[in-house]
């Protein structure tokens, strides 16, 4: 009996131990866990400050789409350094009755063409259109009102795109939407021209921003940002007419002395001294002319060329011999063409024979404006006799000069 009371004992000792450490243990790991319960939180006050600053930053200003259009300058503006554009501006949420945002800072010398304003949040909301507001810097407009609204502005400005006079690069820079607020942004470059083999093309390894598309064959770049704060546009494009200078390097003639109706082979090299390329195919025109005629006058004369006896008085260019445009020359390239040219009834007293090279301007029509010449150099002006007064304009002809010399008559002494 005793045996067995001490056996019990033992036994519910055994089963204690365990049990108090098992509890002992529990409530430590509870006391453990509840720890961090004990540290410094937040206050309430702190915790929405803070919900509100992230609402805030979360917050899409508004939605803006715009494109910018650089505008070709007339020919007989060739050589301008200052470019007309259309900026095209669509925002949707805009802020009417904020003060601070309601409001743009116009280019100077600006030309307004629209301006709208539809009130979209309230459906009661109210727009006015503001210009040159005393308040703001001039010129300016501001689009105030009672809420959001979609608004549209399109303006002409002179001071977005300019070129350096010494070179041919244009530039366009511009800057969009706030610094301090996000916005989601289209932003569109616009730069067709209508003058076959001169297109504008952008300097790629200078446009900044990167991130853009686009598309050579409808000339626009296109940038999409769906979050972003102020952003600073700069492209930079090549000017193809401006840059090159020709000149005719060496005229060969075969027969020297041909009689009227033989057939006369010339041969013409033309070369590109200027920096840059021509930008357009080439065109090398002959003129044969009785000696008293005189030279052609280089820009609008064409008296025994093309316009007197056709395409055999243009230069035919390899590879084929048949085509008598040139696909184009670069800084110091040259080639050489032939024609073949039957001498004329006009040349039975004695003729000249003169060349002239020029970028092509028959793809062009008459309606070209720069008198009957295709721009090179960088800058350039007409004098008083509506003559260029650059260089590059003015060693575009040649002349091949026959000397006649009359028979020796011996006198009987």
């Amino acid at each position: 009996m005793a045996t067995r009371l001490k056996h019990r004992k033992r036994t519910i000792a055994s089963l204690i131990l365990p049990l108090c450490l098992g509890v002992t243990l529990a409530l430590l790991l509870a006391f453990l866990t509840r720890l961090p319960s004990y540290s410094a939180s937040l206050p309430p006050s702190s915790s929405a400050q803070s919900s509100t600053a992230t609402t805030a930053q979360d917050e899409i200003w508004y939605t803006r789409t715009q494109t910018v259009t650089l505008h070709a300058p007339l020919n007989t503006q060739i050589y301008t350094t200052v470019y007309t554009t259309t900026s095209q501006i669509h925002i949707q949420g805009f802020h009417t009755d904020d003060p601070f945002y309601n409001w743009f800072k116009l280019p100077s010398g600006v030309v307004t063409r629209t301006a709208l304003c539809s009130p979209t949040f309230p459906s009661t909301g109210t727009c006015q259109i503001i210009w040159n507001a005393p308040d703001y810097d001039l010129p300016n407009v501001v689009f105030t009102g009672t809420g959001r609204a979609t608004i549209y502005l399109e303006y002409d400005a002179q001071n977005l795109a300019s070129r350096d006079p010494s070179g041919p690069t244009i530039m366009l820079e511009y800057r969009v939407g706030p610094a301090d607020k996000e916005f989601i942004l289209t932003n569109t470059v616009f730069f067709a021209r209508g003058l076959y083999g001169a297109e504008w093309y952008p300097i790629e390894k200078g446009i900044s921003p990167g991130g853009y598309t686009y598309g050579p064959y409808d000339y626009r770049l296109t940038w999409t940002f769906t979050r972003t704060s102020k952003v600073a546009f700069t492209i930079p494009f090549h000017e193809p007419l401006l840059g090159s200078d020709l000149v005719v390097e060496d005229i060969r003639m075969s027969p020297t002395s041909p009689d009227v109706g033989d057939p006369v082979h010339f041969t013409v090299t033309v070369r590109n001294i200027g920096p840059y390329t021509t930008g357009r195919p080439i065109l090398t025109e002959i003129f044969v002319r009785p000696v008293i005629s005189g030279p052609p006058i280089v820009l609008t004369d064409h008296y025994g060329g093309w316009m007197s006896y056709f395409t055999p008085t243009l230069i035919k260019w390899p590879p084929s011999y048949t085509e008598f445009w040139y696909a184009g020359l670069g800084p110091g390239e040259a080639v050489t063409g032939t024609t073949v040219f039957t001498w004329q009834p006009e040349c039975v007293e004695p003729c000249d024979v003169w060349v002239k090279v020029d970028p092509t301007y028959i793809q062009l029509g008459v309606g070209y404006e720069w008198y009957g010449q295709n721009p090179e150099g960088f800058q350039c002006s007409l004098d008083a006799s509506m003559q260029p007064t650059c260089p590059e304009e003015n060693n575009n002809l040649r002349g091949l000069t026959h000397r006649v010399y009359l028979p020796i008559v011996m006198r009987n002494g």
